[in-house]
Protein backbone atom coordinates (compact mmCIF):
# COMPACT_ATOMS: atom_id res chain seq x y z
CA UNK A 1 0.00 0.00 0.00
CA UNK A 2 1.37 3.42 -0.98
CA UNK A 3 1.77 5.85 1.91
CA UNK A 4 -0.38 8.97 1.72
CA UNK A 5 1.10 12.44 1.39
CA UNK A 6 0.94 14.14 4.78
CA UNK A 7 2.72 17.45 4.12
CA UNK A 8 3.19 19.20 0.79
CA UNK A 9 4.46 22.60 -0.29
CA UNK A 10 3.76 24.13 -3.71
CA UNK A 11 5.78 27.03 -5.07
CA UNK A 12 6.69 28.14 -1.55
CA UNK A 13 8.63 31.39 -1.67
CA UNK A 14 9.74 33.79 1.04
CA UNK A 15 11.32 37.20 0.55
CA UNK A 16 12.53 39.60 3.19
CA UNK A 17 12.77 43.22 1.95
CA UNK A 18 13.26 42.02 -1.58
CA UNK A 19 15.86 39.39 -0.72
CA UNK A 20 14.75 35.87 -1.67
CA UNK A 21 15.40 33.43 1.17
CA UNK A 22 13.33 30.55 -0.26
CA UNK A 23 12.34 30.17 -3.89
CA UNK A 24 9.71 27.87 -5.36
CA UNK A 25 9.99 25.07 -2.79
CA UNK A 26 8.05 21.99 -3.86
CA UNK A 27 8.37 19.41 -1.13
CA UNK A 28 6.43 16.27 -0.26
CA UNK A 29 6.46 14.25 2.97
CA UNK A 30 4.62 10.95 3.17
CA UNK A 31 3.10 9.30 6.21
CA UNK A 32 5.58 7.21 8.19
CA UNK A 33 8.68 8.91 6.78
CA UNK A 34 11.68 10.11 8.74
CA UNK A 35 12.92 12.82 6.39
CA UNK A 36 15.90 15.11 6.96
CA UNK A 37 16.23 18.49 5.27
CA UNK A 38 19.92 19.28 5.27
CA UNK A 39 21.96 22.22 4.13
CA UNK A 40 24.65 24.66 5.27
CA UNK A 41 23.96 27.60 7.54
CA UNK A 42 22.05 30.30 5.68
CA UNK A 43 20.45 27.86 3.27
CA UNK A 44 16.91 28.77 4.38
CA UNK A 45 16.18 25.73 6.57
CA UNK A 46 14.90 27.66 9.59
CA UNK A 47 12.79 29.89 7.36
CA UNK A 48 11.16 26.81 5.85
CA UNK A 49 10.56 25.43 9.34
CA UNK A 50 8.96 28.69 10.49
CA UNK A 51 6.72 28.82 7.42
CA UNK A 52 5.39 25.32 8.10
CA UNK A 53 4.56 26.06 11.74
CA UNK A 54 2.89 29.39 10.90
CA UNK A 55 5.42 31.59 12.64
CA UNK A 56 5.87 33.60 9.43
CA UNK A 57 3.82 33.83 6.24
CA UNK A 58 5.09 33.03 2.74
CA UNK A 59 5.44 35.68 0.06
CA UNK A 60 3.67 33.23 -2.21
CA UNK A 61 2.96 29.51 -2.41
CA UNK A 62 0.95 27.00 -0.43
CA UNK A 63 1.47 24.53 2.40
CA UNK A 64 -0.87 21.56 2.65
CA UNK A 65 -1.20 19.37 5.72
CA UNK A 66 -3.55 16.42 5.25
CA UNK A 67 -4.77 18.10 2.04
CA UNK A 68 -5.70 21.31 3.88
CA UNK A 69 -3.99 24.59 3.08
CA UNK A 70 -2.60 25.84 6.41
CA UNK A 71 -1.11 29.10 5.13
CA UNK A 72 -2.51 31.95 7.20
CA UNK A 73 -3.30 29.81 10.23
CA UNK A 74 -1.87 30.79 13.60
CA UNK A 75 0.78 28.51 15.17
CA UNK A 76 -1.62 27.20 17.83
CA UNK A 77 -4.18 26.37 15.13
CA UNK A 78 -1.56 24.43 13.17
CA UNK A 79 -0.54 22.63 16.35
CA UNK A 80 -4.13 21.54 16.92
CA UNK A 81 -4.24 20.16 13.38
CA UNK A 82 -1.64 17.62 14.52
CA UNK A 83 1.83 19.13 14.09
CA UNK A 84 4.16 18.93 17.08
CA UNK A 85 7.28 21.10 17.20
CA UNK A 86 10.60 20.86 19.03
CA UNK A 87 12.73 23.96 18.56
CA UNK A 88 16.49 24.24 18.22
CA UNK A 89 16.65 26.48 21.28
CA UNK A 90 14.77 24.76 24.08
CA UNK A 91 11.60 26.48 25.21
CA UNK A 92 11.14 25.04 28.70
CA UNK A 93 9.86 26.23 32.06
CA UNK A 94 13.26 26.19 33.71
CA UNK A 95 11.96 26.36 37.29
CA UNK A 96 9.48 23.52 36.79
CA UNK A 97 10.33 19.82 37.02
CA UNK A 98 10.35 17.43 34.09
CA UNK A 99 6.95 16.11 35.16
CA UNK A 100 5.51 19.62 35.59
CA UNK A 101 6.75 20.77 32.17
CA UNK A 102 5.08 17.85 30.44
CA UNK A 103 1.95 18.14 32.62
CA UNK A 104 1.48 21.78 31.60
CA UNK A 105 1.80 20.85 27.92
CA UNK A 106 -0.67 17.99 28.28
CA UNK A 107 -3.11 20.33 30.04
CA UNK A 108 -2.79 22.69 27.08
CA UNK A 109 -3.80 19.86 24.77
CA UNK A 110 -6.84 19.24 26.97
CA UNK A 111 -7.65 22.99 26.62
CA UNK A 112 -7.30 23.33 30.39
CA UNK A 113 -4.40 25.74 30.64
CA UNK A 114 -4.57 27.90 33.77
CA UNK A 115 -7.88 26.34 34.78
CA UNK A 116 -7.72 25.76 38.56
CA UNK A 117 -10.67 23.38 38.48
CA UNK A 118 -10.01 20.06 36.77
CA UNK A 119 -12.45 17.20 36.97
CA UNK A 120 -11.18 13.99 38.54
CA UNK A 121 -11.39 11.96 35.33
CA UNK A 122 -9.60 14.68 33.37
CA UNK A 123 -6.91 14.90 36.06
CA UNK A 124 -6.40 11.15 35.82
CA UNK A 125 -6.11 11.27 32.03
CA UNK A 126 -3.61 14.12 32.22
CA UNK A 127 -1.50 12.26 34.76
CA UNK A 128 -1.58 9.06 32.72
CA UNK A 129 -0.62 10.89 29.52
CA UNK A 130 2.19 12.74 31.30
CA UNK A 131 3.65 9.52 32.69
CA UNK A 132 3.22 7.79 29.33
CA UNK A 133 5.37 10.46 27.66
CA UNK A 134 7.95 10.29 30.47
CA UNK A 135 8.25 6.53 30.00
CA UNK A 136 8.34 6.73 26.22
CA UNK A 137 11.28 9.14 26.28
CA UNK A 138 13.14 7.57 29.19
CA UNK A 139 12.55 10.44 31.61
CA UNK A 140 10.87 8.56 34.47
CA UNK A 141 13.97 8.66 36.66
CA UNK A 142 14.14 12.45 36.25
CA UNK A 143 10.51 13.48 36.74
CA UNK A 144 11.34 15.44 39.91
CA UNK A 145 14.34 17.27 38.45
CA UNK A 146 13.95 20.91 37.50
CA UNK A 147 14.53 21.62 33.81
CA UNK A 148 17.42 23.96 34.57
CA UNK A 149 19.25 21.11 36.33
CA UNK A 150 19.13 18.80 33.31
CA UNK A 151 22.00 18.31 30.91
CA UNK A 152 21.51 20.08 27.60
CA UNK A 153 20.90 16.70 25.96
CA UNK A 154 18.12 15.88 28.43
CA UNK A 155 16.65 19.35 27.88
CA UNK A 156 16.48 18.55 24.16
CA UNK A 157 14.68 15.28 24.96
CA UNK A 158 12.29 17.15 27.26
CA UNK A 159 11.60 19.60 24.41
CA UNK A 160 10.61 16.62 22.23
CA UNK A 161 8.43 15.37 25.10
CA UNK A 162 6.52 18.66 25.10
CA UNK A 163 5.99 18.31 21.35
CA UNK A 164 4.37 14.90 21.95
CA UNK A 165 1.82 16.30 24.40
CA UNK A 166 -0.72 17.08 21.67
CA UNK A 167 -0.52 13.59 20.09
CA UNK A 168 0.97 14.94 16.86
CA UNK A 169 0.49 13.28 13.51
CA UNK A 170 3.68 14.98 12.32
CA UNK A 171 6.69 15.77 14.50
CA UNK A 172 8.94 18.67 13.39
CA UNK A 173 12.44 18.83 14.88
CA UNK A 174 14.68 21.85 14.33
CA UNK A 175 18.35 20.81 14.60
CA UNK A 176 17.70 18.40 17.49
CA UNK A 177 21.39 17.64 18.13
CA UNK A 178 22.76 21.14 17.63
CA UNK A 179 25.23 22.08 20.35
CA UNK A 180 25.34 18.59 21.88
CA UNK A 181 28.35 16.48 22.74
CA UNK A 182 28.64 13.03 21.20
CA UNK A 183 26.99 11.13 24.08
CA UNK A 184 24.03 13.51 24.37
CA UNK A 185 23.62 13.59 20.59
CA UNK A 186 23.59 9.80 20.49
CA UNK A 187 20.86 9.66 23.15
CA UNK A 188 18.69 12.19 21.31
CA UNK A 189 19.11 10.33 18.01
CA UNK A 190 18.13 7.06 19.72
CA UNK A 191 14.92 8.71 20.89
CA UNK A 192 14.15 10.00 17.38
CA UNK A 193 14.79 6.58 15.86
CA UNK A 194 12.58 4.96 18.49
CA UNK A 195 9.74 7.40 17.76
CA UNK A 196 10.02 6.58 14.08
CA UNK A 197 9.86 2.85 14.81
CA UNK A 198 6.59 3.61 16.59
CA UNK A 199 5.22 4.72 13.20
CA UNK A 200 5.52 8.45 13.80
CA UNK A 201 6.13 10.74 10.84
CA UNK A 202 9.14 12.97 11.48
CA UNK A 203 10.62 15.89 9.57
CA UNK A 204 13.88 17.22 10.92
CA UNK A 205 16.10 20.14 9.96
CA UNK A 206 19.85 19.61 10.25
CA UNK A 207 23.02 21.09 8.81
CA UNK A 208 25.24 18.10 9.59
CA UNK A 209 24.78 14.97 7.47
CA UNK A 210 26.89 12.88 9.84
CA UNK A 211 24.54 13.72 12.72
CA UNK A 212 21.52 12.07 11.13
CA UNK A 213 22.76 9.58 8.52
CA UNK A 214 22.50 6.73 11.05
CA UNK A 215 18.77 7.21 11.61
CA UNK A 216 17.47 7.98 8.11
CA UNK A 217 18.31 7.56 4.46
CA UNK A 218 15.77 10.04 3.12
CA UNK A 219 17.19 13.51 2.55
CA UNK A 220 16.43 16.78 0.83
CA UNK A 221 19.32 19.16 0.23
CA UNK A 222 18.47 22.84 0.62
CA UNK A 223 21.06 25.31 -0.67
CA UNK A 224 20.66 29.03 -1.33
CA UNK A 225 16.91 28.81 -0.82
CA UNK A 226 16.34 25.98 -3.30
CA UNK A 227 15.98 22.22 -2.95
CA UNK A 228 18.73 20.79 -5.14
CA UNK A 229 18.02 17.11 -4.61
CA UNK A 230 15.87 14.62 -2.72
CA UNK A 231 16.68 10.96 -2.18
CA UNK A 232 19.05 8.60 -0.43
CA UNK A 233 22.38 9.76 0.98
CA UNK A 234 24.32 8.07 -1.82
CA UNK A 235 22.10 9.58 -4.52
CA UNK A 236 22.38 13.16 -3.28
CA UNK A 237 26.13 12.89 -2.76
CA UNK A 238 26.52 11.63 -6.32
CA UNK A 239 25.55 15.08 -7.58
CA UNK A 240 28.51 17.34 -8.25
CA UNK A 241 26.60 20.49 -7.31
CA UNK A 242 25.75 19.07 -3.90
CA UNK A 243 29.31 17.94 -3.26
CA UNK A 244 30.69 21.30 -4.36
CA UNK A 245 28.30 23.57 -2.47
CA UNK A 246 27.45 21.50 0.59
CA UNK A 247 30.59 19.44 1.14
CA UNK A 248 33.07 21.84 -0.39
CA UNK A 249 34.37 19.10 -2.68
Amino acid sequence: MTAEVLLKTKGLTKKFRGFTVLENINFTLKEGELHAIIGPNGAGKTTLFNLIIGKIKPTKGEIFFKNENIVGMKPYEISRKGIGVAFQLTNLFQELTVYENIWVSVCSNFRLRWNPIIKADEAREIKEKTMEICEELGLTNKIGVKAKKLSYGDQKILEIALALANNPILLLLDEPVSGLGSNDAENVLKIIKQLHREKRTILLIEHNIDAVKEITNTFSVLINGKILATGSLSSILSLEEVRKVYLGA
